[in-house]
C-alpha cells in the first residue's frame, strides 16, 4: 500500500470532460527528462482506454488543464514523392490538428510509400481517414491517413471516447449486423 501512497502524491485526478489524468509539474522536479517522456511520449492506453497526461500548474486548478488534445504518429499515404517534403508534412499536420514533427524533420524531401507525422489531436472530433488536397492548377489529390496506437474509439463516428455500442450518432434501428461501419481497426 506504500506505493498507492506515493502514487496519490503524485497524481491528481480529475472529472473535466470525462475522466483524465493530470500531473502537476513538480511532480519530477530533479528528472526533466522523465517528465517530457511520460507527458508527450504517448498516447498511453490502460485497459484499452486512452489516458490523457498534460502538464499542471501548480497555482492553477487542476480542473482547468486541457485534457482534450493527445498527440499520435498519424502515416500519410498516397502523396507523390513530388510533393513529399518536410513543408507538405508541416501543412497536413496543421490541417489535423497542432503539427508537432515530421519523421524526417532534417530532411528537405522524404522518400518512401508514405510520411509519418507526429500531431497533436482533438480526442473530441472524429479521425479523419482521408484528406483532400488542391494543386494550384486545381487539381484534387486524396490522401489516406493512419494513426498509431489507437485507443478504443467508436466504429461508427471515429471518436476516441467511447465504442460503437455507446455511440449516440448511430442509427438506433440498424441491427449492427447490417449496419455499414465508417471505420474499422
Amino acid at each position: 500500500m506504500e506505493w498507492i501512497d506515493r502514487l496519490g502524491k503524485v497524481l491528481v485526478l480529475t472529472e473535466d470532460e470525462g475522466e483524465g489524468i493530470t500531473l502537476p509539474t513538480h511532480a519530477w522536479i530533479g528528472n526533466k527528462k522523465w517528465r517530457d517522456r511520460a507527458l508527450n511520449g504517448g498516447p498511453w492506453i490502460f485497459d484499452k482506454n486512452l489516458i490523457i497526461l498534460n502538464y499542471a500548474n501548480p497555482d492553477k486548478n487542476p480542473l482547468e488543464v486541457d485534457l482534450n488534445w493527445c498527440q499520435f504518429h498519424v502515416h500519410i499515404h498516397g502523396l507523390p514523392l513530388w510533393i513529399m517534403t518536410r513543408a507538405m508534412a508541416d501543412f497536413i499536420g496543421k490541417r489535423l490538428g497542432r503539427f508537432i514533427e515530421s519523421d524526417s524533420n532534417q530532411a528537405q524531401f522524404m522518400m518512401g510509400a508514405k510520411v509519418r507525422i507526429r500531431v497533436a489531436l482533438d480526442v473530441r472530433l472524429p479521425l479523419k481517414q482521408v484528406l483532400v488536397l488542391r494543386s494550384p492548377e486545381d487539381q484534387e489529390l486524396l490522401v489516406s491517413l493512419t494513426y498509431e496506437r489507437l485507443s478504443t474509439f467508436c466504429y461508427g463516428c471515429g471518436v476516441l471516447d467511447y465504442i460503437l455500442r455507446d455511440c449516440g450518432r448511430r442509427l438506433d434501428n440498424q441491427p449492427d449486423e447490417e449496419e455499414e461501419l465508417q471505420y474499422r481497426p
